[in-house]
């Protein structure tokens, strides 16, 4: 029996020096170590986060103004074929039809259903509908967040065989209101 105080070892805890070195002896991380790495962390996962959402939202900025764009053209374009088909139903004058734009407020003009409508006052918006192939209408669909109108000024300089089309379509988004115009001179080339 005097050989088995062998086996157990007797340790003695106290006094301050020994308070901290049974804490300390499995080589861990202190809390402040611990909340500079999170720290850090943080911030290096913050700034691609941050370059990410903004990136995002140019991309949306990028494609409403392409949509604009395209939707200004299409109103010059219409007003051009028009003028076209004017050309080929001889008894017409070269800008009928086109009539309803040449007020300030300027007009709608509705492609997919062969229309145009002078705005009083405020156009409305134009309507998105993504089931009948026409997607941007004023009939059916869901409103987006934009208007368009076009502006026709005949006579251009006392020339009456020159007309100035204007297509105006704006938009509001979470950055402010934007702005496409697209303006071109048609002729009387017959």
């Amino acid at each position: 029996m005097k050989n088995n105080h062998l086996f157990f070892k007797k340790r003695s805890f106290s006094g301050a020096a020994n308070s901290g070195s049974v804490l300390r002896s499995g080589g861990g991380f202190t809390l402040l170590e611990t909340l500079v790495a999170i720290t850090i962390l943080t911030m290096a996962t913050l700034g691609p986060m941050q370059l990410a959402s903004r990136m995002i939202a140019s991309a949306r900025v990028s494609q409403n103004r392409i949509v604009a764009f395209y939707l200004a053209q299409e109103g010059i374009e219409y007003a051009r074929n028009t003028r076209d088909n004017n050309f080929l139903n001889p008894p017409n004058g070269w800008l009928d039809g086109l009539d309803v734009c040449f007020g300030s407020d300027g007009c709608v003009i509705d492609v997919p259903n062969a229309s145009m409508v002078a705005c009083a006052g405020e156009c409305p918006d134009i309507k998105y509908d993504a089931t009948n192939g026409y997607y941007y209408n004023y009939i059916k669909g869901v409103p987006t967040i934009f208007k368009r109108v076009v502006k026709i000024i005949p006579n251009v300089g006392g020339n009456s065989d020159e007309a100035n089309v204007r297509s105006i379509v704006s938009w509001k988004d979470n950055i402010g209101e934007k702005k496409v115009v697209l303006e071109e001179d048609i002729f009387n080339w017959r």
